[in-house]
């Protein structure tokens, strides 16, 4: 066998060992909390580009961007405001909302890594507060309060990186009273309604009358939270137990991801890649732990097993909210010894047997090249 079949065979192996590596993961948690922040709890809500965004605590006190370590955290706290908080990370953007606790404004805004650069895109007439929930591509989505209705009601809207691109998306004249957008994947945006009845998962295409209900039959309350790759996840009530979802498109189209018996298990999906899911899985016997799945109930993988051992105690608690396109993972969890939570990131590990194969594909490369000058 020549040198280029043998760097082909070499190359096919290497893809299958990384395949079988990534349907089955394994994974280092990162515990992204750092002293460097005064403050006793932080949460990881977003996660894109190399870069992992969420907040501090008590309250929304500071917005807070890492990339990949505690040394790096950021403080992105808006210049003039009260508190801050971030969700969402897109393209070296981050998104999120400033409060100003005396006079309960809350005002949906994104940053570009720092402080000063925060632009705000609360709408410039017709509403009282706003927030972004997710941003992707172009788009930022979210929800505003629009002026004079109860202080709980929202209406889901879509933004382009301004205050005057500002679309409201909730369905005027039916029988929604309130709705907001949790996720987008750049085309689309996905979220909740309410009606009378309960809170329905739907999905829009950039404008209100494009709303479509993506409430699966024999479930009750649904919400979609996330979008990427032609994928929506979410969580559905089925008689009193959610039920992690994976849509594609359509109410028709779905997947129950919840692992196990419902009436033992309960589960929730808040992100996607458009390849795998993440969320939380709970039971009888132990609160809500982060998972990832890659698609089936079947896949159900327990994240909370990579946590510190001050995070492994009895009663502890995990939530995975968002992966980027490399399978990195945000959330936080609860751990010893004050029980509060702390930021962390999940990183996927090569298998042992992918990393032998890739050293071997480039210790090939390396001979050819010697031998090439050689000659």
């Amino acid at each position: 066998m020549n040198a280029a079949r043998i760097a082909c065979a070499v190359c096919l192996g290497c893809w299958l060992g990384a395949t079988t590596a990534w349907s089955q993961p394994r994974y280092e948690a990162i515990i992204l909390h750092s002293e460097r922040i005064p403050s006793v709890r932080s949460f990881g809500l977003g996660i894109g580009a190399g870069e992992q965004v969420g907040h501090s605590g008590p309250g929304y006190t500071r917005a807070l961007l890492w990339r990949g370590s505690p040394e790096s955290v950021v403080d992105l706290s808006a210049p003039g405001w009260d508190g801050s908080y971030l969700v969402a990370a897109s393209g070296g953007r981050q998104g999120g909302a400033v409060l100003r606790f005396a006079t309960r404004e809350e005002y949906a805004g994104i940053w570009s890594g720092t402080p000063e650069s925060f632009i705000n895109l609360h709408p410039r007439q017709g509403y009282e507060v706003s927030a972004v929930k997710a941003m992707a591509g172009n788009q930022q989505v979210g929800g505003a309060r629009p002026n004079g209705v109860l202080f709980h009601i929202r209406h889901a809207m879509l933004w382009r990186g301004s205050a005057e691109s500002a679309v409201d998306l909730h369905p005027e004249g039916s029988v929604y009273y309130h709705s907001i957008a949790y996720g987008t994947d750049g085309e689309l945006q996905v979220g909740s309604a309410t009606n009378g009845t309960g809170i329905r998962a739907v999905l829009w295409r950039g404008s209100a009358d494009t709303m479509v209900d993506l409430t699966p039959e024999g479930f009750l309350d649904a919400e979609a939270r996330a979008a990427a790759g032609g994928q929506q996840v979410g969580f559905a009530n089925y008689f009193g137990s959610a039920h992690a979802i994976l849509w594609r498109g359509s109410a028709e189209d779905f997947v129950d991801l919840n692992p196990g018996p419902a009436d033992q298990f309960g589960s929730q999906a808040f992100g996607t890649n458009g390849f795998h899911q993440v969320g939380t899985v709970g039971s009888r016997s132990h609160p809500p732990w982060a998972a990832v799945w890659s698609g089936t109930p079947e896949s159900y993988h327990d994240l909370h097993q990579y946590l510190p051992p001050a995070y492994q105690e009895h009663g502890s608690e995990s939530y995975a909210y968002g992966i980027d396109a490399e399978g990195n993972i945000i959330g936080y969890a609860y751990g010893a010894p004050d029980f509060r939570p702390h930021a962390v990131l999940w990183r996927p590990v090569p298998e042992p047997g992918t990393v032998v194969c890739l050293g071997a594909l480039l210790a090939l490369l390396a001979s050819r090249r010697r031998r090439a000058k050689v000659n």
